[in-house]
């Protein structure tokens, strides 16, 4: 398990067996030909940098939910990230479904693709097809979790996440509704650990901070059209919801259109909507001063240069402790951190 680490503004390392920090982790890994910059993280992640000496190049990231808009933003900066390093990243498309994940990386390990960073929709169904790829040489890194077979991960703070985003929700709770709200919780759709861990931080840390809040309904929404179909199905039921905490931002940002559509301005002051992850439209109606008022975030370049040369690191003989991306919570009052994120995020940049 990870150890819920300080807020980004603190680098140090994080002290969870094996999980490497994120300043430790590009400053080791920039001396491997992962070229980011330790200051800041991000000026140096995408500069030109010669791998001809590195025995492996060809990696494959499979995240099963590549429908998510955020996912896709990784996708599109691991590959601007795997050019500039003279790597090549593969993808897979198993939108959410178990039997597609599966096939998909099975067609790698046929393949010989060197190097996975895999997020599993279920764990347990995984182990097979990672012991299988493991068994044949072929190094597994596992993206959000931690399972048996696999030699190394990248992670992010669930537990961390979910305590931030909470708390956000719960101070907006007491401070606009006395600590009394009705909430709607929206879930992944398959556990996991990163649905585990972030549940259970936004479960305990509500409890804790706004007992009197209530929960009215706890649903599976992380996509934009299935947040709007939930939240408006609930609100037609439960009118008087002032919350929602999302698992992500796309199925929060859904949720947001579900008020829109109710009537509610879109920064009604008595509304707190927020989500995990950093996605664009979230960071941006955060920046406008909606209702749409938080975002546990990552550093999507950050994340996606993760993704892509850890696994390759440790197929070449690299440290296999976790890469750790931090995360942190961005509200309206962030100008300058919006800023920087919302550019990462920009499909021009």
């Amino acid at each position: 398990m990870v150890k819920s680490i300080p807020a980004c503004e603190d680098d140090s390392t994080a002290s969870c067996g094996k999980v490497m920090h994120r300043r430790s982790f590009l400053a080791s890994a920039g001396k491997a030909s992962f070229g980011l910059a330790v200051t800041s993280g991000l000026a140096g992640s995408f500069a030109k940098s010669s791998l001809a000496k590195d025995k492996v190049t060809t990696m494959g990231f499979d995240h099963p939910y590549n429908f998510v808009t955020y996912v896709s933003d990784i996708q599109r900066w691991g590959t601007v990230y795997a050019e500039a390093h003279g790597l090549k990243a593969l993808y897979t498309s198993d939108n959410g479904k178990l039997d597609a994940q599966i096939a998909n990386l099975e067609t790698w390990i046929a393949q010989g693709v060197p190097a996975i960073c895999c997020f599993p929709i279920e764990p347990t169904a995984i182990e097979r097809v990672a012991a299988k790829a493991r068994s044949k040489g072929i190094v597994w890194v596992s993206y959000a979790a931690h399972i048996k077979n696999q030699d190394s991960s990248v992670v992010f703070g669930n537990t961390q996440s979910g305590q931030l985003l909470a708390t956000a929700a719960a101070n907006f709770i007491n401070k606009v509704h006395g600590g009394k709200a009705e909430i709607i919780r929206l879930t992944l759709p398959d556990g996991g650990e990163l649905g585990r861990e972030r549940d259970k931080a936004v479960d305990e840390t509500l409890a804790k901070l706004v007992p009197e809040a209530k929960v009215v309904a706890s649903q599976k929404a992380i996509d934009a059209g299935t947040g709007l179909r939930i939240v408006t199905s609930v609100l037609a039921a439960h009118p008087n919801v002032k919350a929602v905490v999302g698992i992500n931002d796309d199925g929060a940002l859904g949720a947001y259109r579900a008020f829109l559509d109710r009537g509610h301005p879109i920064n009604d002051p008595e509304i707190f909507i927020g989500g995990q992850d950093g996605a664009q439209q979230a960071l941006a109606l955060i920046k406008q001063g909606t209702m749409y008022r938080a975002s546990s975030a990552l550093a999507v370049r950050d994340l996606a240069a993760a993704v892509i040369q850890h696994p390759i690191d440790v197929a070449n003989g690299g440290s296999k402790e976790d890469a750790e991306v931090p995360v942190r919570l961005l509200t309206h009052d962030d100008t300058a951190m919006l800023d920087e994120y919302l550019a990462q995020l920009s499909p021009e940049k």
